[in-house]
């Protein structure tokens, strides 16, 4: 904090999880662009400012997001040179205009974790906006590299990834398919346990 004087460091007592906290640091954002990166998630400025430019030159966009190492560009939509409209954007990085996504709402807080970028993503595009992935930007993220990963982390992140995956299905196509979703991994885990 005293290398940086103007950033504000906000703590919780407990885990609220990924989605809530960035919503937490999002509601006291007051500029028009806010960067949102995972812990274990890196990218360099001159990326950075490519995202923004991006941004700026397409005013429908809501979201910019560099290329991954390990992403392949093919099968994208390019709308310009390095430039494409994608379906889905990590959300361990990426670039938001603040105004679009105060309209869109930022992340369900029912998410603790997993799959609040594939809602965001979803509702963004609902709305009628476009998520750009630059090309000729370079993030890099390491996924489980942002804590040490201890049993109950590893069960917290279990359940997470389960129940998140069951409220999205509900969210979006009913109550029906998420229970047959929740039976096939009941089953799957039970005929796991037995063979």
């Amino acid at each position: 904090a005293r290398e940086f004087p103007h950033v504000e460091i906000l703590r919780n007592g407990k885990n609220v999880g990924y989605g809530n906290a960035c919503n937490q640091a999002l509601e006291s954002v007051t500029t028009e662009f806010a960067l949102i990166i995972n812990p274990d998630a890196t990218i360099d400025e001159t990326s950075i400012s490519r995202l923004l430019e991006c941004l700026t030159a397409y005013p429908n966009a809501a979201i910019a997001a560099p290329l991954f190492a390990q992403e392949k560009k093919h099968r994208l939509k390019e709308v310009a040179k390095n430039i494409y409209s994608v379906p889905f954007v990590s959300g361990s990085l990426m670039l938001w205009r603040m105004e679009t996504m105060r309209n869109v709402g930022f992340f369900d807080p029912a998410f603790f974790l997993f799959y609040e970028d594939d809602d965001l993503s979803i509702r963004v595009r609902r709305a009628g906006y476009l998520m750009l992935l630059v090309a000729d930007t370079k993030g890099f993220h390491t996924p489980g590299k942002s804590c040490t990963l201890t049993d109950e982390l590893h069960d917290l992140k279990l359940q997470s990834s389960t129940w998140s995956g069951l409220y999205i299905v509900k969210k979006y196509f009913g109550k029906i398919p998420a229970l047959l979703l929740a039976r096939c991994k009941f089953l799957s885990a039970w005929l796991g346990s037995i063979l």
